[in-house]
């Protein structure tokens, strides 16, 4: 008879993961350790399956030999968060790490329900501070899900002509996040050398032109390509100057955050990339990135969406004129808060955070003032 596994921890890095799962059998539960270079998943090949009769020893081969802490948390059962919480303070005050919370430990922070804080040297924790509850992982992985989604999307890029450059490609989401929406993703090689630095990636890297030659779409490798663009966007997503709105209110809010686009085609000037994809020739094409991002949205699975920005607001509030008719059909519901709605689409159904546009120039108050009027609306909205 097949066993059903049911993962109670798992652990992304880069190219790889980690997770214990356990299966009840009709006496005791077995524990089983695994370690895969692409992630954990049935549909993928496992690279190493260890047995343990208890969680205690199967996560023993985790804390013996990796700064887990390290490593970006995905899923964490409840009957092991005592065990979990108490493991992380004593690795991170044995480690004697700086009072910098990363975005994995504000991960592992959303997870426990804890506030990490150093008091007299020492890390510990606040607990049960935690936004809202967390809704249990589907139980189709995402990274299955995600991994047909991009198969769509490179199906779609192999028909069109308007770029030569790989469209957006998402790392594995963490359902329940704050999502911030954007209209499309810019390109530019510089910033991708910066972000890359001090990375494993810096020499594969070194010029703008090794940056332009890897994210040139080529059919015939753009699939195996895909991990790395998902590692690299993951980077970005922690370090790019241009993402601390998004790191800073999901800071204050105490939730982990994910990010998305409307339309995947790379395109550093807004209003040129909206030219561009009205055009007639092109609006089946933007129809069907359109239809993407509805998917998207499915397997994200946000707890809250903010618009990123004015456009962003207005195709939400039904009231673009270049944007909205392309678009498959969607439900917006008012809510008692002013820029607040609540998105309706096939099942998804979701709260958004209408906003405005953040520019370069903008004062540090003003940026300020913002995200604190957008961490407000989203306490009030969920009642905290």
């Amino acid at each position: 008879m097949e066993q059903h596994h049911e993962v109670v921890f798992s652990l992304l890095g880069e190219g790889g993961s980690l997770a214990i799962s356990r299966v009840d059998n009709s006496t005791t539960p077995t524990f089983y350790y695994h370690h895969n270079e692409t992630g954990w998943d049935e549909t993928e090949d496992v690279q190493r399956v260890t047995k343990y009769r208890s969680f205690i020893e199967a996560f023993a081969q985790i804390d013996s030999r990796y700064p887990w802490h390290r490593l970006f948390p995905k899923w964490i059962h409840i009957d092991y968060y005592d065990l979990v919480r108490s493991a992380l303070l004593y690795l991170l005050n044995r480690r004697r790490e700086t009072a910098a919370i990363s975005y994995s430990l504000r991960q592992y922070e959303n997870l426990l329900g804890i506030r990490l804080q150093v008091h007299n040297g020492q890390w510990t924790y606040l607990a049960e501070y935690s936004l809202a509850p967390v809704r249990p992982l589907t139980i189709e992985p995402v990274s299955a899900r995600l991994e047909g989604w991009h198969h769509e999307l490179v199906s779609l890029w192999k028909n069109q002509e308007l770029s030569a450059i790989v469209p957006m490609i998402y790392p594995e989401p963490v359902p329940n996040s704050l999502l911030y929406v954007g209209i499309n993703p810019s390109y530019n090689a510089q910033d991708i050398r910066n972000v890359l630095k001090r990375t494993d990636y810096a020499n594969q890297f070194a010029t703008d032109q090794a940056v332009d030659d890897f994210f040139r779409f080529d059919l015939g490798i753009v699939s195996e390509r895909i991990p790395d663009l998902q590692a690299i966007q993951r980077l970005h997503h922690d370090k790019l100057p241009y993402f601390a709105r998004h790191r800073k209110t999901a800071d204050l809010l105490g939730m982990g955050w994910e990010q998305a686009d409307l339309f995947q085609l790379r395109k550093s000037k807004q209003d040129e990339f909206t030219q561009l994809i009205t055009q007639p020739p092109y609006v089946g094409f933007a129809k069907e990135q359109l239809r993407l991002f509805f998917a998207l949205l499915e397997i994200q699975q946000p707890r809250i969406i903010i618009a990123a920005n004015g456009a962003v607001t207005k195709f939400f509030r039904g009231r673009s004129p270049e944007y909205n008719p392309l678009a498959p059909d969607f439900y917006i519901q008012p809510t008692d808060l002013p820029n607040v709605v609540i998105l309706s689409h096939n099942t998804l159904t979701v709260p958004v955070i209408l906003s405005s546009q953040f520019t370069h120039y903008m004062s540090p108050e003003r940026k300020s003032t913002k995200i604190e009027q957008e961490v407000a609306l989203v306490w009030a909205f969920l009642g905290q």
